[in-house]
């Protein structure tokens, strides 16, 4: 019984703060429809903003016991929703009723999310997840602060690694009452299966079709290998992925015209992003800037200089408090002392020397990190369907800003794993060749959210430029 209830409570608890984030941002009006038809993209918004909130407490070394988590939980959601009534809605329109056939495919798509679920409940804990994941779970709750000995010492790998899935796991399982190592997987399917809801919902606002043009990259990306495999290892690849690729779409659509709400929403994802794994900091910012550069050259020139153009001047601040979220975990590892061995120093990785003598190295990179992309068994072709998607986005000058802003990102996240390799210093090499599988796994996200976006977007289009009824052709 108490486990139920403590599941219930812990789920409802992230749903009820995502919700007052979603409505403090004017994304979704307070009607109860709206709100279920939110429920992906609240339940992610909602662990975006508590678990960073607790890792906040942690460093600041307060204690983060049931109590602390329970009101964190209560004030955020209180706070939030407080700002979301008394604020207007960028937008009312939600996604309406698809047709007879969207309706099945879409019931079929969330049978499979739904029942996969059941496949993840019992899995055992191996590799990475044995070695740090679930440690550092276990210990985030059997105590109420950072152990060093975990944390900060050599005790395990990667102690520099943010520690968002490892207090998510052990927030979770303070509220049923004990750990659960076995069903910790299912919980990872759970976030993607919210993730694919949520890219649904924001894609479909937009759009003027019900048709869901948006299945065919979100089946795809279900079906594949690459997700399931990731689960079934319990690695935080998905959870990464997820948020970053939410909190790209988000940056997407703030620059395809939707609110400042939508820029918002992307900067606490991409901060959320930033605390799951050491590269979701280098993959946030690439997104980052990539949204500036279209930014500013999409800015009125009649404003005069760029800092001035309110386009830029929403994208400072949100880009500067996505890197905010960041800051806790990094100045604590900085006042413990505490590096990450496995990537070069950035002063030796720019001498032009190093990067000559490793020439090799690039060669290697590149031709691993393609491979993966290019894997249909494990990513369904999802990465070369972006390349042409965003080639013919290119040539349109109404849709150039989305597919210059996609492809740039796209093409910079995979570059940054080919930099990694290329720099790298270990002795073998072998295990970035090993993992370069899940190391994709945040670009193919991008790739999936991309076609979504850009699918929809021209089914849009070509239904806007149909004449009405008894009018005639539109004229050239």
């Amino acid at each position: 019984m108490r486990e139920a209830v403590g599941l219930i409570a812990v789920h409802g608890g992230f749903l009820a703060v995502g919700a007052g984030l979603l409505l403090a941002a004017g994304i979704v009006p307070l009607r109860p429809l709206a709100l279920v038809r939110a429920g992906g993209l609240a339940y992610l918004a909602g662990i975006a903003v508590v678990v960073p909130l607790l890792i906040l407490l942690l460093t600041l070394g307060v204690p983060v016991a049931l109590p602390a988590i329970v009101a964190v939980f209560a004030l955020s959601a209180l706070g939030l929703v407080v700002v979301g009534l008394r604020r207007e809605r960028e937008d009312e329109h939600m996604p309406g009723a698809a047709g007879w056939a969207g309706r099945i495919a879409v019931a079929v798509l969330g049978a499979y999310l739904l029942l996969a679920t059941l496949a993840f409940n019992n899995l055992p804990t191996i590799v990475d997840d044995a070695s740090f994941w679930s440690p550092k779970a276990l210990a985030l709750l059997h105590y109420d602060h950072l152990q060093l000995d975990v944390f900060a010492g050599e005790r395990y790998v990667h102690p520099d690694y943010p520690i968002l899935q490892p207090l998510l796991d052990a927030t979770i399982y303070r509220a049923r009452g004990g750990p659960d190592l076995a069903g910790r997987h299912a919980e990872l399917w759970i976030v993607f299966a919210a993730f694919i809801a949520a890219a649904a919902f924001l894609v479909s606002r937009a759009a003027r079709t019900r048709f869901p043009l948006w299945l065919p990259a979100a089946g795809a990306l279900a079906v594949g290998t690459g997700v399931s495999a990731n689960v079934t290892l319990g690695y935080a690849d998905v959870t990464l992925g997820a948020f970053l690729a939410l909190g790209v779409l988000c940056l997407a659509l703030w620059l395809d015209g939707a609110g400042r709400g939508h820029l918002a929403l992307g900067a606490v994802m991409l901060g959320a992003a930033a605390n799951v794994k050491a590269e979701g900091l280098f993959l946030a910012l690439v997104a980052l800037a990539v949204a500036g550069a279209v930014a500013l050259a999409q800015r009125d020139r009649a404003a005069g200089r760029p800092w001035r153009d309110p386009g830029l001047r929403a994208w400072a601040p949100a880009a500067l408090g996505a890197l905010a979220m960041a800051l806790p975990w990094r100045l604590w590892l900085k006042a413990e002392g505490v590096r990450n061995e496995d990537v070069t120093p950035l002063g030796t990785a720019l001498r032009p020397s190093f990067l000559i003598d490793r020439a090799d190295k690039l060669r290697e990179g590149l031709e691993a990190v393609a491979k993966q992309l290019a894997d249909q068994g494990r990513w369904s072709w999802l990465f070369p369907a972006l390349l042409v998607a965003a080639g013919l986005a290119l040539a349109e000058r109404a849709w150039r800003h989305l597919g210059v802003f996609y492809l740039a990102t796209a093409l910079g996240s995979a570059l940054l794993f080919v930099g990694l390799f290329w720099t790298d210093t270990s002795d073998p090499t072998v295990p970035f060749i090993a993992s370069v599988d899940r190391y994709v796994t945040s670009v193919v996200f991008i790739a999936a959210v991309a076609l979504m976006h850009l699918c929809t977007r021209a089914g849009s289009t070509a239904l806007a430029d149909q004449p009405e009824v008894g009018e005639g052709p539109r004229p050239v």
